[in-house]
């Protein structure tokens, strides 16, 4: 293999990692609840916007896109992960949560790569966390299956959060309201969740109030603006420590 072979085929692993780079930045920022300025509002107040067929084709569209080049870029990390998994933790490769949405009557599993180990006692059953696990933690590769349920349509990028139960949106919103935000699908990002904490101290109204505020702003080009949004204030934030 001559040298400009080796050199090209370098340069494509570098991309690829720093295309990984970038999203684990990203998704870490995520875990992390990166605090974003969000202009206070009410549930009343929205903008004059139609949910049309452009907004969900292109949606899903970047959904897929996406996705698919996250779990390609990561696939050499997502390997590394299976082999030391089977080493350190063993069992399991995944976890799986049942999320069941009574907005829009649907369930699935989300998935994670397991971090926890099983510790029997004679008295108990504990769940601990293991040394490979914390490191899965920390730099939020045990997330990166997530972007298999974003892949498949479980859920958005960027959308709304789930509800176990219908009865708490309607002590907050009426009919009109609900149709208008059960069209938004659930989203890996929500504005609930990277929102500050003192943005949340009330869980139900504010993350009904969060959501409703983004499906009454709803747009492609706004989904984009959030994740750079995202991603310029977890860079400056990172620079800054």
């Amino acid at each position: 293999m001559s040298f400009e072979n080796i050199y090209n085929n370098f340069s494509i692993f570098i991309s690829i990692l720093g295309i990984f780079i970038t999203i684990l930045l990203y998704t870490n920022l995520l875990l992390k609840m990166a605090r974003i300025n969000i202009t206070d509002f009410e549930l009343g107040k929205r903008k004059s916007i139609s949910q049309s067929n452009f907004y969900f084709i292109s949606k899903r569209t970047f959904d897929l896109l996406f996705s698919l080049i996250i779990l390609i870029a990561s696939a050499p990390i997502i390997i590394i992960i299976i082999i030391l998994h089977k080493i350190f933790i063993r069992g399991s490769l995944f976890n799986k949560t049942f999320i069941t949405d009574k907005l829009s009557n649907k369930s699935f599993y989300l998935y994670t790569f397991k971090t926890l180990i099983t510790i029997n006692s004679e008295n108990n059953t504990q769940h601990v966390l293991s040394k490979f696990g914390k490191y899965l933690r920390m730099y939020s590769l045990d997330e990166i299956p997530k972007f298999f349920n974003v892949l498949i349509g479980d859920i958005s990028l960027v959308g709304r959060d789930y509800y176990h139960e219908d009865k708490i949106i309607k002590n907050f919103l009426n009919e009109n309201q609900i149709s208008l935000l059960r069209n938004i699908p659930i989203g890996l990002i929500t504005l609930w969740r990277i929102s500050p904490p003192e943005k949340r101290q009330n869980i139900d109204s504010d993350r009904i109030k969060f959501d409703y505020y983004y499906a009454s702003n709803a747009s492609y080009f706004g989904d984009i603006n959030l994740i750079f949004r995202i991603l310029i204030v977890y860079l400056g934030t990172s620079s800054s420590k």
